[in-house]
């Protein structure tokens, strides 16, 4: 039922609803189930696990609000006047710079 209710929507707003049918394929295969399932059933405990995520980065932008603020940079679009412009720049390009730091260590490494 939930396939016709999606494919309707599908057709009369916008076709975003259809990528919901990729989820029959999660459905079919046996790992994926177990996956989802072992999602489902500690819930709780990941949310726990974001939860700590979230402060410990509370208290890294509060050390960078305290002691780094004039290494910012507003003109690479690192905002830290305010201890909440810290913290969303923090979360904003805290992982984007470390993955092109992963990125380009790999390219050095694959281009000896």
């Amino acid at each position: 039922m939930a396939y016709i209710t999606f494919a309707a929507l599908g057709l009369v707003f916008q076709g975003y609803f259809f990528s919901f049918h990729l989820l029959h394929v999660a459905r079919d295969n046996d790992l994926l189930t177990r996956v989802l399932q072992a999602v489902t059933k500690n819930g709780k405990t990941l949310l726990w696990v974001a939860l700590l995520t979230m402060i410990i980065i509370y208290i890294y932008s509060l050390i960078a609000y305290a002691f780094y603020r004039e290494t910012y940079d507003p003109n690479d679009g690192l905002l830290c006047s305010t201890l909440f412009e810290c913290l969303l720049t923090t979360l904003n390009f805290g992982k984007r710079h470390e993955a092109s730091k992963r990125r380009r260590r790999g390219r050095a490494c694959s281009s000896r």
